[in-house]
């Protein structure tokens, strides 16, 4: 059943802010993380949203929760951790992206980290991609880069799907989403993403099955891995 234009707002609202919820919970995986950690930091909106529940967080554990002594070593542990930890420069994920994409240093370090260098492969014309390896057993991270006006074909999704907008924009039947939006939806949603006509699009995904694609171009679903 197709959902009407206030439902699909209040669907996309509540996945939202059950992702940054989870998120400020620590319930997310590591490709969950990784893309509302991204998202964050790209956007002040969602900046204040996970604030704003981390206090919750914090309010009910001041206020609801026994106290437990922590050992006497405890705080120095954790700081020589930070102490050590050293950032590094992130060439690799440069060749990536765009030279004037900005991108966050959580996702630049986690590309340096990965095992093999990111290289785009090709979809179909137009439309690439690569996946990171993550630690993850049900998700998976990918990055996506559509040229210019690309129109992909209507398809849903077997679970949710959460798409960050790196670079550019695109817009389908729910809305246009620019750099740092951050869009979370489900099996009941079908749509029909285009690129920005100017620019293009650059996003990264996580999700835990592949696209369903639908009408005739349905009989290439067994084939489909994205």
């Amino acid at each position: 059943m197709e959902l009407m234009k206030t439902e699909i707002s209040d669907k996309l609202k509540d996945g939202y802010h059950a992702l940054m919820l989870s998120y400020a919970s620590g319930l997310l995986d590591e490709a969950h993380n990784l893309i509302v950690s991204t998202h964050i930091a790209m956007s002040e909106t969602g900046f204040n949203i996970v604030r704003h529940y981390e206090s919750l967080g914090g309010s009910l554990l001041e206020n609801e929760c026994t106290p437990v002594e922590m050992r006497s070593n405890s705080l120095d542990s954790v700081l020589s951790q930070l102490d050590d930890r050293t950032i590094e420069v992130v060439e690799v994920a440069h060749s990536c992206f765009p030279d004037d994409l900005d991108v966050p240093s959580v996702l630049m370090q986690t590309l340096a980290s990965q095992k093999k260098k990111p290289k785009w492969a090709h979809l179909y014309p137009g439309l690439q991609t690569f996946e990171m390896d993550l630690n993850c057993k049900e998700s998976k991270a990918r990055f996506l880069k559509a040229k210019p006006a690309l129109k992909t074909p209507h398809h849903s999704h077997g679970g949710t799907e959460i798409t960050l907008v790196l670079d550019g924009a695109f817009s389908d039947e729910t809305g246009e989403y620019k750099i740092g939006d951050l869009i979370v939806t489900d099996e009941s949603f079908i749509h029909q993403p285009v690129a920005c006509p100017e620019h293009g699009c650059v996003c990264m995904v996580v999700s835990s099955t592949p696209i369903k694609l639908t009408g005739m171009a349905r009989l290439l679903n067994p084939f489909v891995r994205i």
